[in-house]
């Protein structure tokens, strides 16, 4: 049912250099976060006025998140993909310390428990009949022993109710010994389980750290050693002791691994050292921190840090909606709701900062929607804008740093930053209706007769004159007007009286053609009801039929000649072929006519002078004249040159089958002639050259043979002004050929 036939450039494909941008985005996210969180830090803290050991270290922590980050961003997707590793490893291992610690203290804990309540065996935890037990045995003989014990005096073991009561006690001894059973093989998969879960995260380290030798391997499974001793029957309380050991025996192999590679991070600072003197002395110091910058701000990066901020925070207003109430918004609606997500995390340079990339994705969304919406995807494909948006996020960096946005508290900063937001909004719908005004302006001078292509601008349009002024009544229905909310209408208002010219412009060619039509038509027919119950005369017929002439007439004739025009650019196009994908890649240009790239397949066209140009501007260039705009050769063939060139067809296929059969002549009478001089030799290898044949040689005989009569010299002198002759043209295509690339060059 749907067919992607009419979305040929769209590549759904996900290829490695696609996935290797999304994880260089993914990864580099944690260092965004890392910096965020080192912003909120206090100066205090960053910076300790006391003399304190912990006050430092806490400094010296925090000065480490931040170089941490920058490391993140910075270092290439290798090397970090390398420090991840590293990451996964040590959360591993301290996974299964934890693991082990866990399944140390369960087992203590059972040991605990047997100390208190002691496990009997038979009967001889029987208790005395003076007293109850402390601790019952429900075994089934201790429960029948008891039954039979305790049985009050007086009564038979042959009544109903008592052997009721020793087969209800026999089955509970019975239920609770399967349950002791039960708990033996729970504990037993139990450790099991703890095994395998410590088997796999070791398997994990090996594989984050790439571990070969077996040894290491074997070492890395240390905390597997006091669930061994467990299932070996040792003591329980030595597990304790194991697990100590382990750890410590993985903390002192970190220090030694980390110790292990300080070289190489020497050896990486170095490389970058040389890296950056490199830089500064064959570039410029300008040029590395344009560099650098260019590392750290990376728009996708901020993008998806600002979505994961977007998505905690709507989530804790959403689960909490106390907070919204808290933090000075008195509304439940969805885009109060937003917009108090979005107002609260701009509260560091960096938030605000991806808020501005967010912003500029999104007017970059809108405007190609527009563009998809007027036109469709294939000529958004074709000329899209890298710069898109990029207006509306400068200026609400700008409106936000002359505000002192990140400063201001809640709910002020919910209000100051609505005003930020319609002022890009604002932005970004003059920034559609200088995408828009173009395009309705082309299709009313070059009269495009699609309709729809009509409809669509024109509806938007109107949404372009509607929405502004929407926008307007909203500001000033919350805020006070003043002169700067004055000012920041204006721009709205300003958008809105710009469409209402741009379409008075627009139907101004409609209307006023229409009208003139109207009063010459008017006027004709006035004059011809004059003439017929009037009074005639010949001044006003004469005034009646130059007026019909030039101002009906030629009207009629300048439109049905235009229609004509168009029908025949039409047929002209589509008799054109298109250009092929390798042709695209091979001419690799720009249409000389709208001066665009050309890298659409089924857009372009190719003329008989082999020019490039897109199939839409090469029709409009047919409204006006049939010559290509490059070289001025004829387009299309008219019925006499299409008749010419079939004619000419025949005698040049009768020429070439003529010079073939002088050749075969001529190399016949070369072999015939054994003792021939040189100069026959000569001539026949001119002619298999590529020498164009004597016409004599071609009369000599039509079988192919010479007569015994005919002179050589003569012969052979004709060949040779033959051979001079075919060089004479050889050269002057040449130097044709030089010219037309010169001028083409000249041209380009």
């Amino acid at each position: 049912m749907f067919s992607t036939s009419n979305w040929p450039a769209i590549d759904l494909t996900f290829k490695g250099e696609h996935f290797e941008n999304f994880a260089s985005v993914v990864l580099r996210v944690p260092g965004l976060m890392l910096i965020d969180q080192w912003s909120h830090i206090s100066s205090d803290r960053l910076w300790p006025q006391t003399a304190e050991v912990m006050d430092k270290c806490y400094a010296f922590i925090f000065h480490l998140m931040l170089i941490h980050g920058l490391v993140i961003l910075i270092v290439p997707l290798p090397k970090l993909v390398t420090i991840y590793m590293h990451y996964l490893s040590l959360a591993a291992l301290t996974g299964a310390s934890l693991l082990s610690r866990h399944f140390v203290l369960i087992e203590l804990q059972d040991l605990d428990k047997d100390a208190t309540f002691p496990k009997s065996t038979g009967v001889s935890m029987t208790p005395p009949t003076t007293q109850l037990p402390s601790v019952i045995n429900f075994s089934p003989e201790y429960a029948l022993k008891f039954a039979r014990e305790f049985r009050p005096p007086g009564i038979s073991s042959e009544v109903p109710a008592y052997q009721f009561a020793e087969r209800t006690l026999i089955g509970i001894g019975l239920i609770v010994d399967s349950m002791e059973m039960d708990l033996e093989c729970f504990s037993l998969l139990h450790q099991l389980a703890v095994l395998s879960v410590q088997l796999f995260i070791v398997s994990c380290v090996n594989f984050f750290l790439d571990v070969e030798s077996n040894i290491k391997r074997a070492f890395l499974a240390i905390y597997c050693l006091p669930i061994v001793i467990r299932l070996s029957g040792f003591a329980q309380s030595d597990l304790l002791l194991v697990h100590n050991f382990a750890t410590a025996a993985i903390i002192l192999a970190a220090i030694y691994y980390v110790l292990s590679c300080v070289p190489a991070i020497l050896g990486e600072l170095k490389f970058l050292y040389l890296y950056a003197a490199h830089e500064i002395e064959a570039l410029s110091l300008p040029h590395l921190a344009m560099d650098i910058c260019s590392r750290l701000f990376v728009p996708s990066q901020f993008f998806v840090f600002w979505l994961g901020h977007c998505i905690n925070q709507l989530h804790a207003l959403l689960i909490h909606p106390d907070l919204v109430a808290n933090s000075g918004v008195y509304s439940d609606e969805w885009y109060m709701v937003f917009l108090c997500a979005i107002s609260q995390i701009c509260d560091s340079p960096l938030t605000l900062a991806s808020t501005c990339v967010a912003m500029s994705y999104a007017s970059s969304i809108g405007q190609a929607g527009i563009k998809i919406f007027i036109l469709n995807y294939q000529a958004y494909a074709a000329e899209q804008n890298p710069h898109a948006g990029l207006t509306e996020g400068l200026t609400m960096a700008l409106l936000a740093a002359q505000t002192g946005l990140i400063r201001i508290k809640m709910p002020q900063r919910l209000a100051i930053f609505s005003i930020i937001l319609f002022v890009v909004v604002a932005s970004l719908i003059q920034s559609v209706y200088e995408t828009t005004e173009p395009m309705l302006l082309a299709l009313s001078a070059n009269k495009d007769r699609h309709i729809m292509r009509h409809v669509r601008i024109l509806l938007l349009c109107v949404f372009l004159f509607a929405f502004p002024l929407y926008m307007t009544f909203i500001l000033c229905y919350i805020f006070d007007l003043n002169f700067w909310t004055l000012v920041v209408i204006s721009t709205c208002v300003m958008t809105s009286v710009q469409v209402v010219g741009l379409l008075v412009i627009y139907y101004t060619r409609a209307v006023v053609r229409c009208l003139e039509f109207m009063v010459a038509l008017f006027v004709v027919c006035a004059g011809f009801h004059e003439s017929l119950v009037g009074q005639w005369s010949w001044s006003n017929s004469v005034v009646l039929v130059v007026h019909c002439y030039f101002n009906v007439w030629q009207r009629l004739q300048t439109g049905w000649i235009s229609f004509l025009r168009r029908r025949e650019a039409v047929k002209h196009i589509n008799a054109l072929p298109s250009a092929s994908q390798e042709q695209l890649a091979v001419h690799n240009d720009v249409c000389a006519i709208c001066y665009q790239t050309m890298n659409l397949v089924g857009t372009v066209r190719v003329t008989r002078c082999k020019h490039f140009f897109h199939g839409n501007c090469l029709r409009k260039w047919l409204y006006v004249q049939e010559k290509c705009p490059m070289c001025s050769a004829a387009i299309t063939l008219t019925q006499a040159e299409e008749s010419s060139a079939d004619a000419a067809e025949a005698p040049l296929s009768e020429a070439n089958k003529t010079s073939s059969q002088d050749r075969k002549v001529h190399f016949s009478f070369a072999e015939n002639q054994s003792s021939g001089n040189s100069e026959s030799n000569d001539v026949a290898e001119e002619t298999e050259d590529g020498a164009s044949p004597s016409q004599n040689i071609a009369a000599a005989s039509p079988s192919g043979t010479f007569p015994q009569n005919q002179n050589f010299d003569t012969l052979l002198h004709a060949a040779q002004q033959d051979v001079r002759q075919a060089k004479l043209r050889g050269a002057q295509a040449r130097h044709s050929r030089s010219k037309s690339e010169s001028v083409a060059r000249i041209l380009e």
